[in-house]
């Protein structure tokens, strides 16, 4: 595998790490303090919007680069290519339907799962 697509891999990974060390920081505060834990909730719910958008594009880059079943894996140049395509597609979409329900956290996390598929296109421009 190609080494700029590994640093990927091992930069996404990393913000699927922060998110389980707020996880279980949330959690402990959770059990003493229910009413503190989901007034600081926020935080956590931004956290797991990233993990949740940056473990969708670890599997796409995984999948693009098995090469089990005889075909060869996707050069470094189109990966980038395909995942700001797919991001971009996301980013619009979401953008262009936000989302209004009665559940205010529910909100919250759409906003935050379209900020993160903004962050991760932006920051493959600069890959």
């Amino acid at each position: 595998m190609d080494k700029r697509i590994e640093r990927m891999i091992e930069r996404l990974s990393g913000g699927q790490e922060a998110y389980l060390k707020a996880k279980e920081t949330f959690e402990g505060r959770l059990a003493t303090d229910p009413v503190y834990a989901f007034e600081w909730a926020d935080s956590v719910m931004a956290l797991a919007a990233r993990a949740a958008v940056f473990e969708e594009l670890i599997r796409h880059i995984k999948f693009s680069q098995d090469s089990e079943d005889g075909t060869p894996a996707l050069p470094y140049e189109e990966l980038i290519k395909n995942l700001s395509q797919y991001l971009m597609n996301e980013v619009v979409n979401m953008a262009r339907n936000p989302r209004s329900s009665t559940s205010v956290s529910h909100d919250f996390m759409h906003q935050q799962r379209l900020a993160a598929l903004a962050e991760a296109l932006q920051d493959l421009k600069f890959s």
